[in-house]
């Protein structure tokens, strides 16, 4: 009898210790705007109120602070969850983290009509691996992030996301609603499309490649590999060792728009015995240089319709790949 006693105890202290805290919006249309909030799950449900949630540890607890509120720079905690809600205006509702470093994992449960808008500055280093997940929602999607990784599953659109250090991965429903655009810089771009899909595609990189299933009926219009675009009107700078000079290197910036259109350099940017062959400095200088000062490839562009065209489609990805696939 005492055991079972002892183990229905500890079942009630991890409850307790593990449960959520949750805290409501009273809003079922509109936007909800998220400020420097990463390590966030969002789906949408069947509800008529927003619902917050964050996991609650028991060793955060303080019964000092018991019937007081936290006051920070940023705001004001009126959910009780680190977090301040604000009406912008009759339409959107801002949701603010206060203190970034020690905050936990958010849950947000939608109303099927509420759109998402998130503006993140990478200030959010204690959330684990920062990654923003967004489930099921038909509604509109708006997202400017850094340093996050961003999933979207069994969505619609409309979509704009742009990601400055992070990986898009999205999975589009049945039912697309363009146009959406899926952009970063550095990271890769990974979308799951239905393969009866009816989209207009607009794919880009410039130092990766683009990837796509052959289940899919990609007819090219247009495809373009832009091979002077990250070398004209750059200036590099050619380092060989001189005696006559007080540091024992010679600097001579070259303008690469005018040496490629031309065999040489003007006579007048050249110092005294320049006894180089420039085409060959030249060749040599783009050969050393690290991928992201030069690439021989530049940016690599298609342009598609699926299944005869339809809904705006934008994959762009700077320094990494595209990856297109049909949706299983």
């Amino acid at each position: 009898m005492k055991i079972i006693q002892l183990v229905l105890a500890g079942l009630l202290f991890c409850t307790s210790a593990f449960a959520q805290k949750t805290y409501r919006i009273n809003k079922n249309a509109g936007t909800l705007q998220l400020e420097n909030i990463n390590a966030v799950e969002i789906e949408s449900y069947g509800g008529n109120e927003i619902v917050l949630s964050v996991e609650k540890d028991s060793v955060e607890e303080d019964e000092r602070a018991d019937g007081l509120r936290t006051l920070n720079s940023r705001g004001t905690d009126n959910t009780g969850l680190g977090l301040n809600v604000k009406d912008i205006d009759n339409q959107t509702t801002e949701l603010k983290r206060l203190d970034p470093l020690n905050a936990k994992k958010i849950f947000i449960k939608l109303p099927k009509n509420v759109k998402i808008s998130i503006k993140n500055k990478g200030l959010n280093y204690g959330n684990g691996d920062g990654t923003i997940l967004i489930k099921n929602l038909s509604t509109e999607i708006n997202a400017v992030v850094q340093y996050d990784n961003i999933k979207l599953e069994n969505i619609t659109g409309p979509s704009n996301i742009s990601n400055l250090y992070g990986n898009i991965e999205a999975t589009l429903d049945d039912k697309i609603k363009g146009p959406l655009s899926l952009v970063t810089v550095y990271g890769f771009v990974d979308i799951s499309i239905p393969a009866q899909s009816k989209t207009d595609l607009n794919l880009s990189t410039t130092y990766g490649s683009l990837l796509a299933s052959e289940k899919l009926n990609i007819d090219i219009i247009h495809q373009e590999a832009d091979t002077t675009r990250k070398i004209n009107q750059r200036n590099i700078v050619i380092n060989r060792t001189n005696k006559r000079s007080t540091d024992g290197v010679e600097k001579v910036v070259v303008n690469l728009d005018s040496a490629l259109a031309s065999s040489g350099v003007p006579a007048a940017t050249l110092p005294p015995n320049f006894n180089v062959d420039i085409n060959e400095t030249i060749s040599a200088a783009l050969e050393n240089l690290p991928i992201s000062f030069g690439s021989p490839f530049g940016e690599n562009k298609i342009v598609g319709k699926l299944n005869g065209g339809g809904e705006h489609i934008i994959l762009k990805s700077t320094y990494g790949k595209i990856y297109l696939r049909d949706k299983k």
